[in-house]
């Protein structure tokens, strides 16, 4: 079957995006050995699974954590495919550390994207595998909205402690907020926030814990976290062990961007 250069065009755009070959082929109308065929001259004939072997136990905590305090997952099916996609969400403005989240991910035999939002200040790294959705379920549990629910399962808590600082970090960059002098975190999950809390007990991190209530309808309450004054010090020590230390790093390797968020 002969395709024209608009198809061969949207056959590479979606196979780049991370389609599988199911859905190109559902959505261009083209049968499936000739989308098997195109996509095959693209990116060769190879299939390589994710491996996190090479990610120590740091910086399995701190994509965790990332995950767990900013990221999504849904689970689409088209026919008998099925997609699992899961998303780490950013703002703009931490370029250098979503560039460090993307290639520490590339470095697991994944396949991430970098996605703008539609109204530009937001960015995705998006990643298709069902390996992967897998592997972040094995340390997160939640029920029903991930953010009013997500935490790390129980027996983790008394697990690895380099894990747990990863964790803690993870937290930090996506549901922080940290400067020089002032350092917090929200979340609408209140078993997230206690577990920061009890990573922050196991290190010696002095904090407090408090709640600000929305009694308008369909508003959740908030779950704060504020490290004290006088462990701030103590906190950049952990916290200058992640992938990206307080001060930003210029020469992070930059990723492809996709212009516009996919579904």
């Amino acid at each position: 079957m002969r395709l024209s250069e608009e198809q061969i065009k949207r056959i590479k755009k979606l196979s780049k995006e991370g389609e599988s070959l199911r859905h190109i082929s559902k959505e261009l109308g083209i049968n499936l050995t000739t989308i098997y065929y195109y996509t095959r001259k693209i990116h060769g004939k190879r299939f390589i699974s994710f491996n996190p072997i090479s990610w120590n136990p740091i910086e399995i905590g701190e994509v965790i954590g990332a995950f767990a305090g900013d990221g999504s997952y849904y689970n689409s099916k088209y026919g008998r495919a099925s997609h699992h996609i899961c998303r780490f969400h950013f703002n703009k403005q931490e370029m250098d550390y979503v560039n460090s989240i993307y290639s520490v991910l590339k470095r697991a035999s994944l396949n991430p994207f970098l996605i703008m939002q539609k109204n530009k200040n937001g960015v995705d790294v998006k990643i298709n595998s069902k390996e992967f959705a897998s592997y972040v379920k094995g340390y997160l549990e939640w029920e029903g909205i991930k953010a009013h629910s997500v935490h790390l399962k129980p027996e983790l808590l008394k697990g690895n402690p380099d894990f747990l600082v990863g964790f803690a970090i993870g937290l930090m960059r996506s549901d922080g907020s940290v400067k020089k002098n002032l350092i917090t975190f929200i979340s609408t999950s209140r078993l997230l926030r206690d577990n920061l809390s009890d990573i922050l007990n196991f290190l010696s991190i002095d904090h407090c814990c408090y709640i600000s209530r929305d009694n308008r309808s369909n508003r959740k309450d908030r779950y704060h976290l504020r490290i004290y004054a006088r462990s701030i010090e103590r906190f950049f020590k952990f916290y200058n062990m992640g992938l990206l230390g307080f001060e930003p790093k210029s020469d992070a390797p930059h990723a492809p961007m996709l212009d516009q968020a996919t579904p």
